[in-house]
């Protein structure tokens, strides 16, 4: 029995290097690992693979699809993180993308939950997630969101 049985954890750029051993590790001491890439999908994939884990690649991997227009003018409609990841700070916030904290004036509204408060699965099937998920397929995204697509790479 390991010491995360029962665990889930996420490890984004998962293909290589520390993001690799960390998938190891974690799926070593028991925990259910998602693993995730941006941009190594191949390596992590095959991490993925090699030790009988789920892979899920987020967003778009090429910068050209963020120039192809979104439904109704809508670029950020596009964006899939918020239903493929989650972005966990070291304060164990989570926010919808590794963008949104450099870009947004109000770092809290961007908070969907702490994981020191409470389990993944109830901040990613939470309120504000779900509401931040609707928000972003609307005419008035949520404040970080409103450039991408257009200023950033999906």
């Amino acid at each position: 029995m390991g010491k995360l049985d029962g665990k889930v954890a996420l490890v984004t750029g998962s293909g290589r290097n520390i993001g690799r051993a960390t998938v190891l590790k974690l799926a070593a001491e028991g925990a259910h690992v998602v693993v995730n890439s941006r941009s190594n999908q191949a390596e992590a994939e095959a991490t993925a693979r090699a030790e009988g884990l789920h892979f899920s690649a987020s967003g778009a991997t090429a910068p050209e699809v963020s120039l192809t227009p979104a439904p109704a003018g809508q670029p950020w409609s596009a964006c899939r993180r918020p239903w493929t990841l989650a972005y966990v700070t070291v304060s164990g916030n989570v926010l919808p993308c590794c963008i949104a904290p450099w870009i947004t004036g109000h770092y809290d509204g961007i908070i969907l939950g702490n994981l020191y408060r409470e389990s993944l699965e109830e901040v990613w099937w939470g309120k504000r997630y779900a509401d931040f998920r609707r928000d972003l397929q609307s005419a008035e995204p949520p404040e970080p969101c409103r450039g991408c697509g257009v200023k950033w790479s999906l």
